[in-house]
């Protein structure tokens, strides 16, 4: 015959043991991995082909693909990439054939008519031969993807 001991547990002792008990083990295990598999397919296949080429993004920081984008040489082009921030981009061709391209990024977040409100910019600046891909990382915010395309050169003539 088995005697058995029996000693007053205190609360988060008997909720530790309760939680893991050894019947359960394999089902914790099992739930464990499939939210855990679930978690981490939430990335589309454009993401992760941007994710494996720029691995300097960090995991959680969100990415906003804008796709091949045509210039005129010298002028820039506005985008919204959420709301409260804006980007602005502009390209320019230069003589060995590579392109300038130059960033600037603002965002702001709070109550304009409040005690918290901060505006964020940040300039940044790249040479890149024709039909590369950028990501520059705007802040913590996001990173922004993009194939810069000079279709055209503003050049200005003037009368002879």
């Amino acid at each position: 015959m088995r005697t058995m001991v029996y000693r007053r547990m205190k609360t988060h002792e008997l909720n530790f043991y309760v939680a893991i008990d050894r019947r359960w083990i394999g089902s914790y295990f099992l739930l464990v991995a499939v939210v855990f598999l679930i978690g981490c397919g939430q990335l589309s296949e454009e993401e992760r082909q941007i994710r494996r080429d720029f691995p300097s993004i960090p995991s959680d920081m969100p990415v906003k693909d804008l796709g091949v984008v045509e210039f005129v040489s010298g002028s820039s082009r506005e985008f919204e990439v959420d709301s409260n921030k804006q980007l602005s981009v502009t390209a320019t061709e230069m003589d060995d054939g590579q392109m300038e391209v130059k960033f600037d990024y603002q965002s702001t977040s709070g109550n304009p008519n409040g005690w918290h409100y901060e505006r964020f910019t940040q300039s940044s600046q790249f040479r890149l031969r024709s039909g590369m891909r950028c990501a520059p990382k705007m802040g913590d915010d996001v990173a922004v993807v993009i194939r810069p395309v000079i279709v055209a050169s503003l050049s200005i003539q003037t009368p002879q």
